[in-house]
């Protein structure tokens, strides 16, 4: 009888962001990070547990599945006004 290794599977849960693959390797084989997910105004931080405050270290494919989560940062954005030679409108920072 052969023996071969059991296969595990990374989903991902991009909690609003453009999809993610998931990956289904063999247990203990190397394993990398999905290209990071878009979402418009914020930008991607990293997979982590469910809670969002344990980050997910990919190294080598673990014995059970898993969900991971992206974890965003809102962007914020500068408007600046051009007063055409009036008052100086002050700019605005805002997410």
């Amino acid at each position: 009888m052969k023996w071969g290794a059991n296969q595990y599977s990374l989903l991902f849960e991009t909690n609003g962001g453009s999809s993610a693959s998931t990956i289904t390797q063999e247990f203990g084989s190397s394993v990398a990070a999905p290209a990071a997910p878009d979402k418009t105004g914020y930008s991607f931080v990293g997979w982590f547990d469910e809670i969002l405050t344990i980050p997910f270290v990919f190294s080598t494919m673990a014995a059970t599945d898993t969900t991971l989560y992206a974890k965003w940062q809102i962007n914020q954005y500068t408007i600046a006004f051009n007063a055409n030679g009036g008052n100086e409108v002050t700019s605005i920072t805002q997410n």
